[in-house]
C-alpha cells in the first residue's frame, strides 16, 4: 500500500512499472509474480499488473 503524499511532483503508477519490471526479472522458472497497488487516499486497487512468467533458472 502506498503513500501517495510521499510521491509528490511523482507518480506512483510510475513507481509501480518500474517496481514490476524490476520484479519481474527476477521470478525464477516456474513461478511468476503479480503486482498490485492500492494507495491510503484511493480506495479499491490502484492497477493490478498482469500476471509475469518467470525464465530465471534455479542454480
Amino acid at each position: 500500500e502506498f503513500d501517495e503524499s510521499e510521491f509528490v511532483g511523482n507518480s506512483v503508477y510510475l513507481f509501480a512499472c518500474v517496481l514490476d519490471h524490476f520484479l519481474g526479472l527476477y521470478v525464477s522458472l516456474n513461478s511468476f509474480n503479480e503486482l498490485v497497488i492500492t494507495s491510503k487516499q484511493r480506495e479499491g486497487v490502484v492497477k493490478r499488473f498482469k500476471p509475469r512468467a518467470g525464465l530465471q533458472l534455479l542454480l
